[in-house]
């Protein structure tokens, strides 16, 4: 399982999220902070904060990270799955859980979009 799970969401507003957050968690709220949200989230009982930044990669992407994995997702393809399902967009994630940054792992990415996943490499 990973630590935190952090996925990139494609021209989609923080309406459409809650939406789909509401399917999978017990409780969301949240609050809006200039161009990012905090949103609190419950699951089997664990509380953890999501933070989702519009706009925050090329192409229109928004970020939405899970500060803690208290999520009903293994990983960051789970939760892109899920996603792309729900909000008919593409989604992406990083291919593994992040390190530190070097040249070698300029990131491989799943694309996930009409029930398609493939793998891209991002630069941003």
């Amino acid at each position: 399982m990973f630590p935190d799970i952090e996925i990139y969401v494609k021209n989609i507003d923080l309406v459409r999220i809650e939406e789909w957050l509401n399917l999978h968690f017990e409780s969301v709220s949240g609050k809006k902070i200039s161009q990012q949200s905090l949103l609190d989230v419950t699951y089997q009982q664990h509380a953890t904060e999501v933070h989702y930044v519009h706009n925050a990669a090329r192409g229109q992407f928004s970020c939405l990270w899970f500060k803690h994995n208290q999520t009903p997702w293994s990983t960051d393809l789970d939760c892109a799955r899920s996603a792309a399902d729900f909000l008919q967009t593409e989604v992406r994630c990083s291919d593994g859980s992040w390190q530190e940054p070097d040249q070698e792992q300029d990131q491989n990415w799943f694309s996930l979009k009409g029930g398609v996943t493939t793998k891209i490499r991002w630069h941003d």
